[in-house]
């Protein structure tokens, strides 16, 4: 850890930021970076912010989420709609939208009024509008229940928010999983798999089930790795099928999940 910290302290940005994202993965440093690491977020380099940022989060950093907040709601001052995609990819605010992530993942309820304020305030062409939609539903706060719905209902037909709406609402989300498992969109439906198996109900593993034979080939491998993470016997059976499945993709797909599979179900 000692020489990783050093390396907060380097002349050269993208040393800092490496040095400070590495922690994104080693948990277990005995509190001893959470404080050098809430110093990042004072970089003057936008890329150190956003990796101590993406750390913190990581790291259950309660403490961090005041500098956090503040670095999620700093005025953004983005092109005009006509600029050019350097322009805008020079001017996004990467930083605070690690910060809104990291928000997400800390759940801690100080982070929810700040966010309801930056989604009502950016509105869905907001540029970070998708993570605070989907850090409030994280935190699973129910006084952001109506702008986490509202962000679903509006884009419901992409399925853009149902992860967020799952985290919220957890079965309460089944009837617009199912409705959105049934729509004609091959990308919607492959989708939702993931989120309707998460909530653990009959129903909803049973509509999993059912695409197994849908006619698209994305949309069957991905129903058989989403049955996979909650695998039963009877679930292997269908898992299986997907070795006599006509697709190549689908086919290797389920070659690669059987093994994995077969683990969970022991």
């Amino acid at each position: 850890v000692e020489p990783l910290l050093a390396c907060f302290e380097h002349a050269d940005p993208d040393v800092r930021a490496t040095a400070a994202f590495l922690f994104t993965a080693l948990r277990d440093t005995g509190g001893t970076v959470e404080e050098p690491l809430i110093g990042l977020l004072d970089d003057p380099d936008e890329l150190v912010r956003q990796s101590a940022a993406y750390a913190l989060g990581a790291h259950d950093s309660r403490r961090a989420v005041p500098k956090l907040i503040a670095l999620a709601t700093r005025p953004v001052q983005l092109p005009s709609r006509e600029a050019d995609p350097e322009a805008w990819a020079e001017a996004y605010p990467y930083d605070a939208c690690a910060a809104v992530d990291a928000l997400g993942q800390l759940g801690d309820p100080r982070a929810v009024q700040p966010l309801i304020f930056l989604v009502e305030s950016q509105g869905a062409d907001g540029p970070m509008y998708d993570e605070a939609v989907r850090a409030l539903g994280l935190l699973g706060d129910f006084r952001a229940a109506q702008v986490v719905r509202h962000a679903f209902e509006s884009a419901r037909f992409d399925g853009v928010f149902a992860d967020a709406l799952v985290a919220m609402f957890g079965r309460g989300a089944l009837e617009e999983l199912l409705e959105l498992a049934e729509r004609g969109d091959a990308a919607t439906r492959r989708a939702v798999c993931e989120d309707l198996v998460r909530l653990a109900s009959p129903v909803a593993a049973e509509t999993v089930a059912a695409l197994l034979v849908d006619p698209d080939h994305d949309v069957r491998a991905a129903a058989r790795e989403a049955l996979g993470q909650t695998v039963d016997a009877q679930t292997l059976e269908e898992i299986v099928t997907g070795l006599e499945d006509p697709s190549p993709e689908v086919r290797a797909w389920t070659t690669n999940l059987l093994p994995l599979s077969c683990a969970w179900s022991d």
